[in-house]
């Protein structure tokens, strides 16, 4: 694997275009007709095919393609403890944070076996030949969905906590190896904004404003460092 980049390095951003046969899978996963390890081969097979056109493509930075999430952040909520999930609010319409289940918090939130992204890395370097560039989702965007209560009397109690156990996969993803790191924060500029605050009333996710939104993902990558960098997005985008 070479370390040696043009002047100008290429890279991508967001999630890689989904073959179609994956998206049969997945109804095939929710209709229970496929196991685990049939889930998992199917998910690795679509990690390959992403690598490979990122490398035809002449990328110098590619990714897995994010292939195993399920709109970037829904999936990572299986892994957390101390929530439940709530009915969703909203079947119609354009589908948007409002449109899946939001999650009451009952309990301290941790994520006991991390958010799964570093066995994600694990898995793509093996067939990468050149760096990989990992997104790990910021503590604003996966405070989103949840409805504050249990042990948190405030909300920045709970994006502490938030902030914790995104900087815990962080550091492991450092340890693995990992040298090109993405916070994923597409939220964070809208926190402040009308618009935000009318969509934050009318699907209950939240009705207080997180402040200092940059503070939280600089605490989110306190203490880490990777050869390559560690970068934020802060672009609105579309995911799976």
């Amino acid at each position: 694997m070479s370390d040696v980049f043009p002047l100008i390095p290429t890279t991508v951003c967001g999630s890689h275009a989904l073959p179609s046969w994956l998206h049969l899978v997945r109804e095939a996963a929710a209709a229970g007709r496929l196991g685990p390890v049939d889930l998992q081969e199917a998910y690795e097979d679509a990690v390959r095919l992403a690598m490979r056109d990122q490398i035809e493509a002449g990328i110098d930075v590619i990714s897995d393609g994010e292939m195993r999430r399920v709109t970037f952040i829904r999936g990572f909520y299986d892994r957390l403890s101390g929530i439940r999930p709530l009915p969703v609010p909203r079947r119609l319409g354009a589908p948007n944070y409002d449109s899946h289940c939001p999650y009451e918090v009952e309990g301290r939130v941790t994520a006991p076996e991390g958010l799964g992204i570093v066995d994600e890395f694990r898995f793509a370097r093996s067939f990468a030949d050149r760096p990989l560039r990992v997104a790990v989702p910021g503590p604003i965007t996966l405070l989103i969905p949840l409805r504050r209560g249990g042990p948190y009397a405030s909300e920045e109690s709970l994006i502490a906590d938030l902030i914790a156990l995104v900087r815990a996969e962080i550091r492991a993803l450092v340890d693995a190896g990992c040298d090109f790191i993405q916070i994923d924060e597409p939220n964070w500029c809208w926190t402040e904004s009308p618009s935000r605050r009318r969509f934050t009333c009318a699907s209950g996710t939240r009705t207080t404003t997180p402040s200092r939104p940059l503070d939280a993902i600089g605490r989110s990558t306190r203490g880490c460092s990777t050869r390559g960098s560690t970068s934020s997005s802060s672009s609105m985008r579309t995911g799976k």
